[in-house]
């Protein structure tokens, strides 16, 4: 008798575990559906890691356009793009000074 009871438990919890592991694609995709599709790379200040990380993240991702508003000089943030092997085809400079009276 307890053999029995043992077997209907064990069965009833891989059937458990079947239904609960064959559910996770089906979760996963519908998070993938809803997470929208990145359209640019934009480093908002920071210093140089964040711009360590958008050079490494334009290298896995070479299709999104690379903004970059401040934290390091233009020519620091074109060595580490280019220690990261993506090359930067446009760079634009912008100085804007405010007085203060």
């Amino acid at each position: 008798m307890f053999n029995l009871k043992f077997r209907y438990l064990a069965f009833g919890i891989a059937i458990a575990l079947t239904l609960y592991f064959a559910s996770i694609p089906i979760s996963l995709a519908a998070v993938k559906s809803r997470v929208p599709k990145p359209q640019a790379i934009f480093v908002l200040g920071g210093g140089q890691a964040r711009v360590d990380f958008a050079a490494n993240l334009a290298r896995q991702h070479p299709q999104l356009d690379v903004w970059i508003s401040s934290g390091v000089s233009a020519e620091k943030a074109a060595d580490i793009f280019g220690k990261a092997e993506v090359v930067l085809y446009r760079e634009y400079s912008l100085t804007i000074e405010r007085q203060i009276r």
